[in-house]
């Protein structure tokens, strides 16, 4: 069984200036976005991650985002709709000392007004929550993302990724490449 969609209890919308929040007001589904209101180019930070309003989170879940090897958060703003895309608009880098949302550097010409704004799970999520079948409808579209651990290293390569989750695939493909 699914959850339920997250209700927000953070002021909407929380970022007017930078985004639009496009909600799907079925609470059924799980079909809301945010588009850019916000012309930047590539590399270029969208907004910080800072605490509050994000915060730690208990658990892993489908509205968490990893930040480390063993931590998520929850980021307790309309951020929380970026949707996954296999060509993202941006980058959700969490190294600690960055905390940030950046246009992504793959996408020529970078963010233009009213684009989806939209990242990479995999770049932040070692093992998903809640695994899908994406929607995404690019080109080089990867079809189920289920996290990191789960894709091959030539799609990985291609994007983004934070550093732990680079270690955790570099481990993860000495355990494979080991005799047992």
């Amino acid at each position: 069984m699914s959850p339920s969609p997250l209700k927000p209890h953070w002021v909407q919308p929380s970022h007017p200036q930078l985004m639009e929040l496009c909600l799907n007001r079925d609470p059924r589904t799980f079909e809301s976005s945010v588009r850019s209101r916000v012309a930047i180019p590539p590399g270029s930070v969208f907004t910080k991650l800072t605490f509050p309003p994000c915060t730690f989170a208990i658990n892993k879940a489908y509205s968490t985002i990893q930040i480390s090897r063993n931590t998520h958060m929850d980021l307790n703003s309309d951020l929380f709709y970026f949707n996954h895309s296999c060509n993202p608009t941006l980058e959700i880098d969490v190294h600690p000392d960055r905390m940030e949302v950046r246009v992504s550097t793959t996408r020529a010409g970078g963010l233009r007004i009213g684009d989806e704004l939209s990242f990479f799970y995999p770049s932040t999520e070692w093992e998903m929550a809640q695994p899908f079948e994406c929607k995404c409808g690019e080109k080089m579209c990867l079809g189920r993302i289920a996290g990191a651990r789960d894709m091959d290293r030539a799609s990985m390569d291609r994007l983004f990724i934070n550093k732990f989750i680079e270690e955790m695939l570099n481990e993860h493909e000495a355990e494979l490449a080991s005799p047992r």
